[in-house]
Order: structure tokens, then sequence, then C-alpha cells
């Protein structure tokens, strides 16, 4: 990603040419000779030689055994409480949110990170979010070096083009400190219901360019130091239509990470630093060791399922999903080469979303004790198709109802000129012999179905119609 000579704004978005990921840093990155650049040795050989040579090659590597220094019993203590965590953070943004969607949709997550970014635990809230946070948190840790950040900033970010998912899920991510140095980040991410856009809601149908869903934000300081930045919160606020509801939602996912940043630090003196440091990277390398076990017991080859999405929106064309997952050894390639190209309508998907539905499907089919590392808005739409093509790659462990991703209800409000769409998603899967790692059935959507939702439009009008929608039983 290259930044203009002032520092303001982005000129080129630098992609690995075969991931996709994104590449803050040119001289980090390996330059194919058939032209492009690549993140790593392991996309190198994936682009010059295929998905399954490297599954193939990858698996032969034995990290399917945990051999770290840190007993297992009390990495499985470490494990429960950082999970604990996570679920007091998701209690307090449910709590005191305003919007229905954390109270009864739960359409957000929240979780914790060592001192380098990565997750080493996340609550079990929004599935679709669990599989995101280590690419946004990741963006944020490369754009803000360490030595910028101080004790008490929290930092907001919404960008699809900086590892974002949909423009409406926003990002709050807090730095944690011990004696002057930094032991982790507690970050927590929560789908906004409005953030401007075309349409009130931000979820556009028609839109053919990002600008149309809403307020774009880079990672930026919505607090320094421990204050407010009154600067940004005032254009955050300033963009959207109902102010006082994002606000409301905003504090509750800050206030979320001051509890994480509470919590981690009575771990961290618990622990000590250096102690806490090992068993993280421990706990680590134990989620690996037991993913890559369980990927072993997959019979070596090439599992591959297609679906498609039917138009975009904007134009009257299917949009082929293609996902063929190949099986080495102990490790697994998830590649949707074949997928269709960009389209002009809102179907298009950043990288974090198929990272979320391959990281998604392989919770669904392997032992839900394993911890949740990733060591083991039409976007939205399209996840759920690529959850599913992940998971029904597998013959011996897909879903059993394979009928439809989506069972649920619409709504659609009107009033003039303006529209609005929201569907409520419940689908019924669960895996042959397993229940879901989320318990009871499996939850491959982006949130659950709240019983009841009551939508108000204010606007010019001050006797605006208000709509409800009952789920079916």
């Amino acid at each position: 990603m290259r930044f203009a000579a002032n520092g303001f704004y982005v000129e080129s978005y630098d992609k690995c040419c075969n991931c996709g990921v994104l590449l803050y840093r040119r001289d980090a990155a390996i330059e194919r000779d058939k032209g492009g650049l690549v993140c790593g040795e392991w996309c190198l050989q994936w682009a010059e030689n295929g998905a399954q040579d490297v599954a193939a090659s990858s698996g032969a590597v034995d990290r399917s055994t945990y051999r770290g220094k840190t007993d297992v019993v009390d990495l499985k203590i470490l494990d429960g409480n950082l999970a604990s965590i996570c679920r007091d953070m998701g209690v307090t943004v449910m709590r005191t949110a305003y919007s229905p969607i954390f109270s009864e949709s739960l359409d957000f997550t929240c979780g914790l990170f060592d001192a380098s970014g990565a997750m080493i635990a996340v609550g079990d809230f929004c599935p679709s979010m669990i599989g995101g946070m280590p690419l946004i948190v990741q963006a944020i840790v490369d754009e803000y070096p360490v030595e910028t950040l101080e004790e008490g900033d929290v930092i907001v970010h919404n960008d699809p083009y900086r590892g974002g998912m949909h423009t409406p899920e926003h990002t709050f991510l807090k730095p944690i400190f011990r004696q002057g140095a930094l032991v982790g980040f507690a970050g927590a991410i929560g789908h906004i219901g409005e953030i401007g856009g075309m349409v009130p809601g931000s979820f556009f149908a028609e839109a053919t360019e990002a600008f149309s869903e809403g307020l774009r934000i880079p990672p930026v300081r919505i607090k320094r130091a421990g204050q407010d930045c009154p600067d940004v919160w005032k254009m955050m606020l300033a963009n959207v239509r109902t102010p006082r509801a994002n606000y409301g939602d905003y504090r509750a996912l800050i206030a979320a990470v001051d509890l994480g940043e509470r919590r981690l630090l009575e771990l961290v003196e618990r622990y000590g630093a250096t102690g806490f440091a090992g068993a993280a990277a421990d706990l680590l390398d134990y989620s690996e060791a037991r993913m890559r076990a369980e990927i072993a017991d997959i019979p070596d080859g090439r599992y591959a399922f297609e679906d498609m999405m039917e138009d975009d929106g904007v134009e009257a064309r299917a949009l082929p999903i293609k996902t063929a997952v190949h099986v080495g050894g102990n490790e697994a390639v998830v590649d949707f080469n074949g997928t269709a190209p960009q389209a002009r309508g809102p179907m298009n998907t950043p990288l974090s979303v198929p990272q979320a539905a391959a990281f998604n499907a392989f919770l669904q089919i392997t032992d839900f004790t394993i911890p949740r590392m990733p060591a083991a808005s039409g976007r939205s739409a399209c996840w759920f198709r690529l959850a599913a093509c992940s998971m029904w790659s597998f013959p011996p462990r897909r879903s059993a109802a394979i009928r439809s991703v989506i069972r649920g209800s619409s709504i659609r409000c009107w009033e003039r000129w303006r529209r609005r769409c929201r569907t409520g998603c419940r689908p019924l899967m669960a895996a042959p012999g397993r229940t879901s790692c989320l318990a009871g059935p499996i939850r491959v959507p982006a949130s659950t179905t709240p019983p009841t939702i009551c939508t108000r439009w204010a606007g010019a009008d001050a006797t605006a119609p208000t709509a409800t929608m009952l789920s079916p039983a």
C-alpha cells in the first residue's frame, strides 16, 4: 500500500497477486518472474504450482503435535480465562448498546490479541466476524507501529480496503500496556446500523462503488491517551442519519475494549509479563496442532463444490462461486479459483470475507473444543454462500441439510424515495454426528434473527411510519 507524499491518502493498494492480502511494505514482498507481487514463499509456490501442490508439500511438515513448554492443563485454564474475558466484553456490548442489532441480533464479537496482533481468544457471538477479525487487527497493527501508540489510545476502523469486512462493521482496538510495555490488544467489532451512504441503513442494493455504502474510516484514533478526539467524533456523527444511536453503539464497543484491558491486565499480573507472553504463544501452537491433527484425519485429495449468486442486483447474470479444498497431510488449502470476477453490483468481497467463511467452515466440521484462533454488504449475502461452499466441499462432513443457505424473513420499509431491506437468517444445518461449536444448530449467518424488529424512519416528516416484522416460528 503506497501513501501519497503528504501521507494523507493512499495512492495505490498493493496486494498479493495470489491471496489478495494487503502489502504495506513492498520491500518485504516477493516479485514473481511472471509479474506481480506475492506476500511470501508459500504464496509464491501456490501461484507457480497450484494449490494442490502447496497442500501436498506443506502437509509433509509435522506440526500436528504440540511441543510447547506450557502444560496442556495450564493452557486449557488460560484459554478458559481468555474466552471468559471475551464473553464478558460481549455482555457489556449487549447491555449498553443502543441498537437491537447488538442486544438481539448479536451482530458483533470481541477478541483479545497478543503484542504482535495475533488473535489469542474470541467470543462466540457473530461467526463471520470471528474469522475476519485477525486480518482487520493485523492491518491496524501494520499501519500503527507500536512506538506510535500510547496507553489509553483507542483506534476505530471500518475500511474494507484495509482488511475490513463490509463498511457497516466498525472495529475498535485498544493497545494494552503494563509498566510502559505493550502486552496485547483488546478488540471489538460490531455492525453499525446506519453509516450514511445512498439509503438509510447503508445497504444500497444497486451500489456500484464503495462510496454509495457510507463513510469509510481508515484506522484513526477516536481516543488518544484516554481522552476523546472531538474532531473524529464530530466527523463520524455528522455523516450518519442516526447520530444518537451511533454514539451509544460506539460507546458500548469502547466500553468493551476498556473492560478487556482491565481483565487482561489482571491475568498478566497473575502470570507475569514474560510468563503470559510465553503461554499465549504456546496456546497458539496448541491450537494449530489440534487443528492440524483434525485435518490429518481427512483423506488426502481435492474436494470441490460449486454454487452461485443469482445476480449482483445491477446486472442480470449469475455469479458462480467455486470452492476446491486441497487436503495434504495436516494442511488444507481453500482455493476459490474459478469464482466470478469482480461484479458491477454490491457482491464483491474483500479478502476478510472468504477468509472468515473458510475459517468458520473448518470450525463447524472439527472438534469444537479447539481454541478459536487463526492458527487453527450485499457482501453479507455472498458470505453465507462462501462459508457453505467451503463446508459442503467435504462429503463425509458436509452439513446434513443441503438446501438453501438462508431461511428467514425480509422486510422493506418505504418512505417516499427511501428504501431499506433487512433480512434475518436462521439456517438449519448440522454435520453428521456433530453439533455446532456454537451450540445448537450451526450458525453460518452473520447474526441471529431477533423475534421482533421495529424500524422507525425519522426524516423531514415527523410522523414517519413504523414497520414491525415478526419472524416465522
